[in-house]
């Protein structure tokens, strides 16, 4: 059990809050190729051709990479994580399935992806150019705060992809996916974007964003607050082998 930091915001941020920046290193600051990068490349392109899961981590384009909205079909998981019954993540840390009351991606579509929901949207999708500002900037200063200056600007960019009218119908898009999807298939929701090497992958982005949407409309009364700690369920799976 693990009740430092669980949050709304899904297990591997609460992770990530209990280790700090976690001492990521994705070397912003314009840093040229080395050989040790150019060996990664290598190694990332042949464990690809193995299989789509480990293509998807090692050659998915980063967030500050990303200059164009992704389609649904791009973020949805890999059919595999649905046979897995415990995932490694970052931090030392695991996912295990538990299906039921824990899945932060099924409190999402349940939060704001159900057809009552559209008027909510709908205002969103209303408002003015720059409205939304304060989500890009939020996404960038707290779940991209271990970047260098250059990729958290290209990660406040990416947000911004997403408070367009059409980033806005994509995230609802997802929101209603996850809404629709039973809680076996949700597990998947939850543990991808959050491996090893998916740091600041476009589907981690997604959700973050997504659940800054959300908290905007609860904020807003524009929704109803039925996140996992507002109905009283346990929001986080990930624990620390050994510790808890």
């Amino acid at each position: 059990h693990m009740d430092k930091g669980a949050s709304t915001a899904g297990c591997a941020e609460a992770c990530e809050e209990d280790e700090g920046d976690g001492g990521v290193d994705p070397g912003g600051g314009g840093r040229a190729p080395s050989a040790d990068d150019e060996s990664r490349r290598i190694l990332r392109e042949a464990a690809a051709r193995t299989s789509s899961s480990l293509a998807r981590i090692w050659l998915g384009p980063k967030i500050w990479e990303t200059e164009r909205l992704p389609t649904l079909e791009e973020l949805r998981p890999e059919k595999e994580l649905l046979e897995e019954e415990r995932v490694s993540i970052r931090y030392g840390r695991e996912m295990v399935r538990a299906v039921g009351e824990r899945s932060h991606a099924k409190s999402l579509g349940e939060g704001c992806g159900q057809h009552e929901h559209e008027a909510a949207w709908a205002t969103l999708r209303g408002l003015e150019d720059g409205a939304l500002e304060a989500v890009a900037v939020g996404f960038a200063e707290h779940e991209c705060s271990a970047l260098g200056t250059e990729l958290r600007a290209g990660s406040r960019n990416f947000a911004r992809l997403f408070l367009s009218a059409e980033g806005l119908s994509l995230l609802q898009a997802v929101a209603n996916e996850l809404h629709g999807l039973s809680l076996e298939h949700c597990w998947a929701w939850d543990v991808v974007g959050e491996r090893h090497e998916e740091e600041y992958s476009v589907v981690w982005g997604v959700k973050r964003i997504l659940a800054r949407i959300q908290d905007v409309m609860v904020r807003n009364h524009l929704v109803e607050d039925r996140s996992n700690r507002a109905v009283g369920r346990r929001d986080c799976c990930a624990h620390t082998p050994g510790i808890c």
